[in-house]
């Protein structure tokens, strides 16, 4: 019963090692770009969907989205979070979906940030049903679905970011309603814009890792043995 009550502990500890895999990096004060999607009534929306790269050296369980969002007009915060992970992204070509999904419950929280002097900025957080992505690059897309009002994914200059790339201007942007089609941001619109999003996750413990936790096990069993 000992041995199991400490493997059981090794596996919450194990986990429990979520960090944040991926983040842009904060607000820089410069812009933010349409996000939005409307489950709703899709027809009389942007349906927007805003990408940013980022790369993952070793194979990554990932349990969690996260980014920032201006809102304008809306009393009433959406909770509702639309997201996506995609390969190969090239202008006016989507690439491949690797994940996706929406969330009705996002944590939403106020970050401080105002921008045209009264749009508050909010971030949006939230648990995702885990999955694992190979290394590779990648990119992430995010949305508020929402009935009534504009949000914004904030640009950001990768200050406070985590990961990479950070700033290099590979981001991209679809909406039904703009006639924009994975739209380069660098390349169509003025500037060459990150955004402030990100993931969240751990890396998986390679076969070895498992391998020495076991040796581990048995070597503290033994030893407890020898003391009876």
């Amino acid at each position: 019963m000992k041995k199991l009550a400490i493997i059981a502990c090794l596996g919450l500890s194990i986990g429990a090692q979520a960090q944040t895999v991926f983040y842009g990096g904060d607000w820089d004060g410069a812009s933010a770009l349409v996000a939005e999607i409307n489950s709703i009534f899709p027809e009389n929306y942007y349906n927007s969907v805003v990408y940013d790269d980022f790369t993952v050296t070793t194979e990554t369980r990932i349990d969690g989205v996260f980014g920032n969002f201006f809102t304008i007009g809306n009393p009433t915060l959406s909770h509702t979070l639309y997201w996506e992970i995609r390969k190969g992204i090239t202008p006016h070509d989507g690439g491949t979906v690797v994940h996706d999904g929406t969330v009705s419950n996002a944590t939403v929280t106020s970050n401080g940030d105002i921008i045209d002097g009264s749009n508050p900025g909010y971030l949006y957080d939230s648990d995702v049903d885990s999955f694992v992505l190979e290394p590779g690059t990648y990119f992430l897309g995010l949305a508020v679905d929402h009935p009534t009002s504009w949000y914004f994914v904030a640009t950001t200059s990768g200050d406070n970011g985590i990961g990479s790339p950070l700033a290099n201007g590979n981001s991209f942007w679809t909406s039904a309603e703009n006639g924009a089609f994975f739209n380069s941001v660098g390349t169509d619109f003025d500037g060459r814009y990150d955004f402030s999003m990100g993931l969240r996750g751990s890396p998986v413990p390679e076969p070895a890792s498992f391998a020495a936790l076991g040796l581990g096990i048995l070597s503290l069993g033994r030893r407890r043995k020898k003391k009876h």
